[in-house]
């Protein structure tokens, strides 16, 4: 999402992060691109060269189109875009071994979506009790990492919980929380941020197997023309790689490319493609 530049912030990329200082400003130089951009938030993050490879930049929602490395950004336009992990590793948790900063930065992206309801598959009724769970974990987390009290968090409890599920279950939830929360807090065990992080994640990821997958609109133009969606999943539990499912008379889904490593080029190209044809 790009506008036209103001008295207050012209000709810059003002990147949204999901922890620390939230909007991030950089000033648009000669031949500024996407990469660029990448390179000085990692480093204004601290993250370690091992990481920087996996994360990117796109539009600020609701676009969300992602930015190809080699994207160049007009000077005399201001942008808004959001710094988020695009490319997953097999096990997520792995990441606070190789890289302890960005991996507390996706931790506060998965809980940011989370909150958000941007993860369908946890914004049903069916998963109220596990994002429960998870609600008390986020608030296990900042007791011991903010040094927040016990009554603090369960006065807020609703900054804690989906939306979806707040609206829904709202008369329901404090009861629950707060006999949890007094329930682990009384085992009195070592505050192991890194493992309350781990385990909030974990559980994300099981609950929502493909929450780092893309989907792609496209056309086909063969005989009549149907829409298509290629969904670019390489660690889906039974079949990984990338998948077209055509709509039309006859519903198809078929899986097309299923080596786990391909996903990096392919997502490239899908993305490459995408920006030289409808920008």
């Amino acid at each position: 999402m790009h506008q036209g530049p103001t008295a207050m912030d012209s000709c810059s990329v003002v990147v949204y992060l999901y922890k620390g200082q939230k909007n991030f400003e950089i000033p648009i130089v000669e031949n500024l691109n996407a990469e660029d951009v990448c390179k000085v938030v990692t480093n204004h993050l601290q993250f370690r060269p091992v990481s920087f490879s996996l994360f990117s930049i796109r539009e600020k929602k609701p676009s969300t189109i992602w930015l190809p490395p080699c994207y160049r950004f007009e000077p005399s336009t201001t942008y808004q875009v959001e710094f988020r992990l695009r490319f997953k590793i097999p096990v997520l948790t792995d990441l606070s071994r190789l890289d302890e900063n960005a991996f507390n930065y996706v931790f506060h992206q998965v809980r940011h979506d989370l909150l958000q309801g941007e993860i369908s598959d946890i914004s049903q009724d069916h998963t109220k009790s596990e994002a429960l769970g998870l609600c008390v974990t986020d608030m296990l987390r900042q007791i011991h990492e903010e040094g927040v009290t016990l009554e603090y968090v369960e006065n807020n409890y609703r900054l804690f919980i989906p939306k979806t599920i707040y609206k829904q279950h709202k008369f329901f939830l404090k009861k629950r929380i707060h006999d949890s929360l007094v329930k682990l807090l009384a085992h009195d065990r070592p505050k192991n941020l890194k493992y309350i992080k781990e385990q909030y994640i974990s559980q994300v990821e099981e609950l929502a197997p493909s929450y780092f997958a893309e989907d792609f609109y496209a056309m086909t133009y063969k005989q009549d023309e149907y829409p298509a969606t290629i969904r670019v999943d390489p660690y889906h539990c039974d079949q990984p790689g990338v998948s077209i499912a055509y709509i039309g008379k006859h519903n198809v889904s078929l899986t097309i490319f299923n080596n786990p490593f391909s996903h990096l080029f392919l997502i490239f190209l899908i993305s490459e493609m995408r920006y030289f044809i409808f920008t």
